[in-house]
């Protein structure tokens, strides 16, 4: 069985072990798709991972086999909880491959970040920003935060939370106490430098390499370091009494509003952290200079012996393969572009295109390009082309999976290394589809 082929069956029953699993858990009624329709509970599902960027009559008309309205559609969609899409991806995407090629001195890098997506305008629900000084008065967006495995391009976990009850320190802390992760080096940006959550990955077990601040706004540690290049240790205590013998230690006092009787001012930042105090905390941290002259400072648990400071540097600059994957999910999957207006429907969708990309890439880490040696550069596989061609592999029935790989392997790019260009930024609103207006 060809690598087509087999993540096919993969996805195929990731669905269906899916359904029973949240009927089991949700106690939810069997035969609540119990008519003999088009659009069953599986083939909606389907509809939802597979579906791209074009309008929602233009998908189900190029859906192979299916000859249903967008209504249809819609009312059928109702009677799905966006919660099962989740039980879908976590069943599917697997990252456990057991490929050497996947992993790094024996361990998987994992990265943690955010990502909004825009949704449709709704001044009443949940993920309603108010902003007075656009032309609608505020926004709407969903906040993803993912843990992605940066070799094999499979996510780990995720947590989506309106725009305006976002809280990726939350999302973080849940995703690490709930899993169970085999060896890991975990790779996070300034916002995941934060006491509670080293302690949350030191307890479980978890190397890790964060980017941390310089400035005022940095760890308390690391702002009495000099600006300069080093790799020192660090050790610390963390401690809630703020008693003279205590500032005398040079302990660092952690608001865990626990005092009793004490009531803080709405403004006081009152931690997370969720272990006793005093807390004994050591990290390692490594301040290099980048390209450009200007130094990062990153904090880790990985040895030195094991892990120079250059090798460290190297590590977290792999975090950037995160973007990418964000990209590759908003433009190649489609997830710029709700085909809803109900957040329970972006829900969906938004799983759906995660669940997509995990069958993408699965099938391109299966595919061995040979590489030309009279060739200038090397060459990959073109994502955008590769997302349109398995989607409509998984959605038509006895598709040839030998055919697929010999198409994918057909549209080719080149990879250049070292190249740079300037992140511009700008928001994007929601945009709707023309079958909308009657």
């Amino acid at each position: 069985m060809n690598i087509a082929d087999k993540v096919k069956m993969e996805f195929e029953n990731a669905i269906n072990a899916a359904i029973k699993d949240w009927e089991r858990d949700y106690d939810k009624p069997a035969g609540l798709f119990s008519r003999n329709r088009k659009l069953d509970r599986v083939t909606m599902i389907k509809l939802l991972c597979l579906m791209g960027g074009n309008s929602l009559r233009k998908e189900l008309y190029d859906y192979p086999g299916l000859n249903v309205s967008a209504s249809s559609f819609s009312e059928r969609r109702a009677a799905i909880d966006s919660e099962l899409l989740y039980y879908v991806l976590r069943r599917f995407s697997d990252t456990d491959s057991g490929n050497d090629a996947f992993l790094y001195k024996g361990r998987k890098l994992i990265a943690m970040d955010g990502v909004n997506f825009n949704t449709a305008l709704n001044k009443d629900a949940p993920s309603f920003m108010p902003a007075p000084n656009t032309a609608k008065g505020g926004y709407n967006q969903y906040k993803a935060t993912v843990m992605v495995d940066l070799l094999s391009n499979q996510t780990v976990d995720m947590v989506l939370h309106p725009i305006s009850q976002q809280n990726e320190h939350e999302g973080a802390a849940f995703m690490v106490a709930w899993n169970d992760f085999p060896p890991c080096i975990v790779i996070c940006d300034r916002l995941y430098a934060s006491y509670p959550l080293i302690a949350d990955f030191q307890q479980k077990g978890m190397d890790f390499v964060l980017r941390t601040k310089q400035n005022v706004g940095a760890l308390k540690p690391i702002q009495a370091l000099p600006m300069k290049e080093l790799d020192v240790d660090l050790e610390f205590v963390l401690t809630d009494s703020q008693s003279k013998a205590s500032k005398e230690k040079g302990h660092i006092y952690v608001n865990t509003g626990s005092k009793r009787g004490k009531e803080n001012s709405p403004k006081t930042y009152v931690s997370r952290f969720s272990y006793p105090l005093p807390y004994i905390m050591r990290l390692r941290v490594v301040r290099g200079r980048l390209p450009n002259g200007d130094l990062e400072t990153l904090l880790t648990s990985l040895s030195r012996d094991e892990f120079s400071a250059a090798e460290v540097m190297e590590l977290y600059k792999l975090r950037w393969r995160e973007e990418i994957f964000f990209r590759h999910i908003k433009y190649d999957c489609g997830a710029s572009r709700m085909k809803c207006k109900k957040e329970e429907y972006s829900r969906q969708e938004l799983y759906g295109h995660f669940i997509a990309s995990a069958a993408v890439w699965k099938i391109i880490n299966g595919i061995a390009l040979e590489q030309k040696p009279d060739n200038a550069y090397e060459y990959k596989i073109n994502i955008k082309m590769a997302t349109y061609l398995v989607k409509k592999f998984l959605a038509t029935p006895n598709a040839s999976g030998e055919q697929l790989v010999e198409d994918m392997s057909r549209y080719l790019v080149q990879v250049k290394p070292d190249r740079a260009n300037v992140r511009n930024l700008h928001p994007t609103s929601f945009v709707p589809f023309n079958y909308r207006v009657a």
